[in-house]
């Protein structure tokens, strides 16, 4: 088998590629809800508002949710909390 410097070189650019442009799955922490209370949680990714997340709070009143973070140094910035398991629900922001 010949080894083709080509291709070889194709693929290397393709893993800096990769490397460069890798995006970081990471968990955030909520503390302080209400123990076992079910909560809408808005936030901004960079300054963007990013779609709401529902959680559940454990019997400490801590829930967690996924983020995407796409850069180097991205903040992750919490705009509110509702509580939406009572009737009405009650948004702290």
């Amino acid at each position: 088998m010949q080894f083709n410097k080509k291709y070889f070189i194709v693929i290397i650019l393709l893993l800096i590629s990769n490397f460069l442009t890798a995006q970081l799955h990471t968990v955030k922490t909520v503390n302080g809800l209400v123990a076992n209370s079910t909560d809408t949680i808005a936030y901004t990714r960079g300054g963007v508002a990013q779609p709401t997340v529902s959680v559940t709070a454990n019997a400490s009143g801590v829930a967690t949710f996924p983020v995407l973070i796409v850069a180097t140094g991205q903040s992750v910035v919490i705009t509110s909390v509702t509580r939406t398991d009572v009737t009405p629900s009650c948004p702290l922001t």
